[in-house]
This record gives structure tokens, C-alpha cells and sequence, in this order.
């Protein structure tokens, strides 16, 4: 039985039959000399020809910045679907698409009335777009990938608005 390491994948694959590996068999190191790379996270290897090395300090800051970029934007996302969940809890897509079409019908026609009533929806809005940002330029700051998945958006305070849409859509003023 032999150790088989991908060239591509850097999978590592120990008591295997060398003949029964996938794929192209020109795709597997067998028998590898793991020695210059023992106490290494896999993520810093990289091979050479047919050697297994260690990643240079430059190679390991590129992989470093590249995972911590990847974190940023994955967190960035699951604290926008937070904030989005926030509002969605309160007010369906329908009774916010509502809000905004009558929103703007009370600018246009000058529906003061309307438009106060409509005003803590779109309060709530900012509010939590606020505190998404502040989230967001947190994630920004962070300099391991740790920090950037500390992040919480804080909504905590936010109280939601009752805003009756229906009754306010028969406002006229």
C-alpha cells in the first residue's frame, strides 16, 4: 500500500492502491517525501516538479489574503440576509413593494398624511441599513478570517412599527 497525493487537489490519500486511484493516474504523486512539509497546514504546500515544498512567506500573505477575502464576503452576506430577515419578519415582500408604491404616490400627489403614516416603514429600513453598515465596515477591519466571522449585526433596540398599508392605500388627502 502507498501515500498518493493529487498534483492539482493536494488530497492526500494514505494506504491506497496506486492502480486503483481515480482519475488520471498522471495525477497522483505516489509516495511523496512529506518531510520539508511536516508540521505545515496543507493549505501552505505547494509542489514542485515532483517534490511536495513548503510554501514561500509571500505565497502563504497571497493565501492568507485571498481566504480572508472569501470570509469577508461570506460573512458580509450572511449579515445582509440578517438584516433583510429582520425586515421580511416584520413586513412581507408584498406589504413593503405596498409601502413603496403608495410612498411614492404620497410624494407625487402631495399625501402628507400618507406619507407620515408610511414614514416609520422606511425608518425601519434605514435604521437596520445603518446597522448593517456598521456591521459591514466592521467585517472590513478585521485582519484574520476570526474577526471577520466575529461580526454581529446588532438590531437589538429596533422596534418595528405597526403601520396599518392597507388602511393608509385608502388615505387621501
Amino acid at each position: 500500500m502507498a501515500t498518493a497525493l493529487h498534483r492539482s487537489t493536494i488530497e492526500i490519500r494514505h494506504s491506497v492502491d496506486a492502480t486503483e486511484l481515480p482519475g488520471d493516474p498522471a495525477d497522483w504523486l505516489v509516495q511523496p517525501d512529506l518531510s520539508a512539509v511536516e508540521g505545515v497546514p496543507k493549505k501552505y504546500w505547494k509542489l514542485v516538479g515532483e517534490s511536495v515544498m513548503e510554501m514561500t512567506a509571500e505565497e502563504k500573505a497571497a493565501v492568507d489574503a485571498a481566504e480572508l477575502a472569501g470570509a469577508k464576503r461570506a460573512r458580509i452576506a450572511l449579515l445582509r440576509d440578517e438584516a433583510d430577515a429582520f425586515v421580511a419578519g416584520a413586513y412581507p415582500s408584498s406589504t413593503r413593494e405596498l409601502a413603496l408604491a403608495l410612498y411614492a404616490e404620497a410624494i407625487a400627489e402631495g399625501y402628507a398624511q400618507r406619507r407620515a403614516g408610511l414614514r416609520p416603514l422606511f425608518d425601519l429600513g434605514k435604521t437596520t441599513g445603518a446597522r448593517f453598515r456598521q456591521a459591514m465596515l466592521a467585517v472590513d477591519a478585521a485582519q484574520s478570517v476570526e474577526e471577520a466571522e466575529a461580526v454581529e449585526l446588532d438590531l437589538s433596540g429596533i422596534e418595528m412599527p405597526e403601520v396599518d398599508v392597507t388602511a393608509l392605500a385608502e388615505l387621501q388627502e
